[in-house]
């Protein structure tokens, strides 16, 4: 990986780690970085064998937003490019909501524009009650636009507004009660028990399975009403002729 600030491991279970290795920049996303996070889904995402994956970092800043110099750069450049620029954190925010296999978020220290943008792009996001949660876009001019389709899903427009327009920190315990995210934990040693406890249950479900849920709820929370109830029907009838509910309810059969 070019940056050298992105690391990815895995292990016998079929669980991916995603680990940003920047701590003495706080883990800002630069775009070789985003690169290189693009490139790990990209080669994760053919694997067959890959049950989870998680997204941590290292140090005590899970992830400090975009590289200060990265917004600098901006300054003089197009509006095209500015464009451009900001498109890499909403490619970026788009690949992990639909990447195919389950994504854990462990979020082990304070997540800042972006990096919260990151968390609202998880399927489970678990973090520390201390760590601090901010949309701080506002604060330096600009607006929280990248990744703002997985924060109104996850939390809705009315709370955005809330921790948006001033772009003030929230706790994570603020943040688990909002619904940013799912859990927050006392301490490391809570949170690492309850990221593997998490990974534990996912592992208990089909992969192919996980899969088409991610894809259907994706599809027909974007449906109206009428056309969902359509594409639900044709959901159950893919999925009943995969070979994943023959396999695992066959078990089921040949118990006593």
């Amino acid at each position: 990986m070019r940056s050298g600030h992105v690391t990815l491991g895995r292990d016998d279970r079929g669980v991916a780690t995603l680990t940003l290795d920047r701590p003495d920049k706080r883990n800002a996303l630069t775009e070789a970085m985003a690169a290189d996070i693009m490139q790990a889904l990209d080669q994760l995402r053919g694997d067959p064998d890959l049950r989870v994956l998680v997204l941590t970092a290292t140090g005590k800043i899970f992830c400090a937003g975009g590289d200060l110099q990265w917004f600098l750069q901006s300054l003089d450049d197009t509006r095209e490019g500015r464009i451009a620029r900001s498109a890499v954190l909403g490619a970026l925010t788009d690949a992990l909501d639909s990447f195919p296999r389950p994504v854990i978020g462990r979020i082990a220290g304070d997540a800042l524009g972006a990096g919260a943008g990151l968390v609202a792009a998880c399927d489970v996001a678990l973090g520390l009650e201390t760590a601090r949660l901010a949309f701080s876009e506002t604060r330096i001019g600009l607006i929280p636009a990248s990744f703002l389709t997985h924060v109104l899903r996850r939390i809705g427009p009315a709370r955005a507004r809330v921790i948006m327009l001033s772009g003030a920190p929230i706790s994570g315990t603020k943040a688990a009660a909002i619904g940013l995210l799912d859990e927050a934990c006392p301490n490391p040693a809570a949170l690492d028990e309850r990221t593997e406890a998490v990974i534990g249950e996912m592992l208990l479900a089909a992969p192919e399975s996980t899969g088409a849920t991610k894809a259907m709820i994706a599809r027909v929370a974007a449906c109206p009403p009428g056309e969902a109830a359509a594409h639900i029907r044709q959901c159950i009838g893919d999925m009943w002729d995969s070979d994943a509910p023959h396999q695992r309810l066959a078990r089921f059969r040949k118990a006593p």
